[in-house]
């Protein structure tokens, strides 16, 4: 059975300089989410918001990688930056993250200088341990990537302009391709458990890895373009912009189902990020909303609290660490407007007790 939940958001946020002043409600036993800092950060579209051991990484699409020291969670510290124009490259342009420790995988498009000529590559991988000396240890030559997804020694990619690969890397020599499907055309991809999940337009599809090869096990149709996948056990959680948040089930992977779907009047459904039975989203254009909703049925999910960010911005990505979150959001100006959009980093303090942490 599908269900679809269209809600307005029943406040209002009041904006005072820089600083905001949110209303939010929560549910008596869930989380309720407070603002305590937002920065300003000198870049546009913030694509990907990742935590990994005390550090903040933010993507972007042309400036590249922003680096911040969240030990003390509440003030985010800048402590590193990785530009678009790169030392040995023309301009990449970035699409897509993924963090392993202190390694970061990009994905986009671009070039590298090899052997005195310019290669086009996929991925640039880099060493962020000195976050102020970044140090690259490989690339993966190709037209450009879409989306990544990191396991172990396998890099998960979805191809510009079409196709899905699958390469592995030793951590010296640079990624060697393994598996290559050239016919899809898709955006996001995470792996799980030798089961590689890709979302599309509109479609959402689960393929085999465990060996050599890329085998599509099943597919179904989804309201949206699959931009994000969080997977949890038997669910998978996919964000897809203006068809909302969209929930497949996929215990039996030939027959993947989408069981259940949120879908808000007010904006888009940017990211997504699942914790037990709590599932965080980004979500919104002009106001922007974070919102947590319960999953424990994932045929029936539930809003179990939702905080305003500002009138005019929107959210984009987000992560999730214990008891505190961290949403990136662009400013919004009206289709008039010129100039510079700056992107913005709000830390929510989640007070209360949600589901499981994952």
């Amino acid at each position: 059975m599908r269900r679809e939940f269209c809600w307005t958001m029943p406040f209002l946020a009041m904006w005072v300089g820089l600083s905001l002043v949110p209303l939010a409600f929560a549910s008596d036993d869930g989380f309720d989410p407070e603002i305590v800092d937002v920065d300003t950060v000198g870049a546009v579209i913030p694509l990907v918001t990742v935590e990994s051991q005390n550090r903040l990484y933010l993507l972007f699409p042309v400036r590249g990688l922003r680096v911040f020291d969240v030990s003390d969670r509440e003030n985010p510290v800048l402590v590193g930056k990785l530009p678009g124009h790169l030392p040995g490259s023309h301009e990449f342009r970035f699409r897509d993250m993924a963090v392993d420790k202190d390694v970061v995988y990009m994905a986009g498009r671009g070039t590298v200088e090899a052997d005195g000529a310019y290669e086009p590559v996929s991925v640039l991988i880099y060493d962020l341990s000195d976050p102020a000396n970044p140090e690259r240890l490989g690339y993966v030559s190709g037209n450009g990537s879409r989306g990544i997804d990191v396991e172990g020694d396998r890099l998960f990619l979805t191809l510009f302009p079409r196709g899905l690969a699958v390469y592995e890397w030793d951590g010296e020599s640079d990624p060697s391709l393994v598996a290559l499907d050239p016919a899809p055309r898709a955006k996001g991809i995470m792996e799980d458990k030798d089961r590689l999940y890709v979302g599309g337009h509109h479609k959402f599809g689960v393929y085999d890895v465990k060996k050599q090869e890329l085998a599509l096990l099943g597919a179904t149709a989804i309201g949206g373009p699959g931009r994000r996948i969080e997977v949890d056990h038997d669910t998978a959680y996919v964000s897809a912009l203006w068809g909302g948040l969209r929930i497949v089930d996929v215990k039996d992977p030939s027959s993947p189902a989408e069981v259940s779907s949120f879908v808000s009047e007010s904006g888009w459904c940017w990211d997504s990020c699942v914790r037990g039975h709590d599932l965080f989203l980004a979500y919104g254009r002009r106001p922007a909303s974070f919102v947590i909703l319960d999953v424990l049925h994932p045929e029936e999910p539930e809003i179990a609290a939702e905080l305003a960010l500002s009138p005019d911005t929107a959210a984009l990505s987000l992560d999730v660490h214990g008891d505190h979150a961290w949403v990136s959001s662009r400013l919004a100006l009206p289709r008039t407007g010129t100039g510079f959009r700056p992107a913005r980093l709000h830390t929510l303090r989640l007070h209360g007790n949600g589901g499981e942490e994952g």
